[in-house]
């Protein structure tokens, strides 16, 4: 799991996974929100767990939550 600033991640336009630091929650960036997903469900996507960027709580709670995955 890699660590960003989210100006950073805004940045990036393949970031589609998020989890802040130490938690279990994992988030699929779309449309702008932050859907929540399991473990198991990434990886039926086709993601890995190398595919996660971490983030802050503030920076996470910034996002809008939308429906989970």
């Amino acid at each position: 799991i890699v660590t960003l600033d989210p100006q950073d991640v805004s940045g990036i336009p393949n970031v589609q996974l998020i989890r802040v630091d130490g938690a279990s929650a994992i988030y699929l960036l779309e449309n702008g929100k932050r859907r929540a997903m399991t473990e198991a469900q990434l990886l039926q996507r086709g993601f890995t767990l190398e595919d996660i960027v971490g983030v802050s709580t503030k920076h996470l709670e910034a996002i809008p939550l939308g429906n989970p995955v």
